[in-house]
């Protein structure tokens, strides 16, 4: 499958600055992981485990989908939506109604029907017909759901000015 555009359909999608590892290759709306070990924000068609093991670490790291190209060979931060309803490829051997789960799909571009909400990467946002080869899906990000209000407290924390320290007294100083 493997899609060579992106379409928002409706939506914020949010986009975010993320460290991109220079051995990725990168391409327009592939679905973004967050590999903890590495500090960097992935494609998951980078993920190297079984299609099982895959969906589960997408499902706990998915950051969003990828805004531009990226060859490999470059390392620097790339933009990634963490929101909106997108158009995403699935194959068309099934049906969902609206909120129904999407999981990763085996080729790591593409989604599937989620077999239980752990597994989730996003919901149907509208009906998909069997027969369809896309589907329209609005992204769980963990970005959004997890690390919001950590990253609200921790940017008023830095956005707060620290109390003066107070002077020590000098040895020398007479008393």
């Amino acid at each position: 499958m493997g899609k060579s555009y992106f379409r928002l359909v409706r939506g914020n999608p949010r986009v975010i600055g993320l460290p991109k590892l220079a051995a990725d290759d990168v391409l327009q709306s592939d679905f973004i992981y967050w590999d903890s070990v590495e500090k960097a924000a992935r494609p998951a068609t980078a993920l190297a485990g079984t299609p099982a093991a895959n969906r589960v670490k997408a499902a706990q790291t998915l950051v969003g989908f990828s805004m531009s190209r990226l060859p490999a060979g470059i390392a620097t931060r790339m933009g990634v939506a963490t929101g909106g309803q997108w158009i995403a490829d699935t194959t068309s051997a099934w049906a969902g109604e609206p909120l129904d789960p999407v999981a990763l799909g085996d080729d790591g571009a593409s989604v599937i029907p989620a077999p239980n909400e752990t597994l989730a990467i996003g919901r149907l946002a509208a009906a998909k017909a069997a027969g369809q080869t896309t589907c329209v899906i609005e992204l769980l990000s963990r970005i959004t759901q997890h690390n919001a209000v950590t990253v609200e407290q921790e940017a008023e924390a830095s956005a707060s000015p620290s109390p003066e320290p107070e002077p020590s007294p000098s040895p020398s100083a007479p008393y």
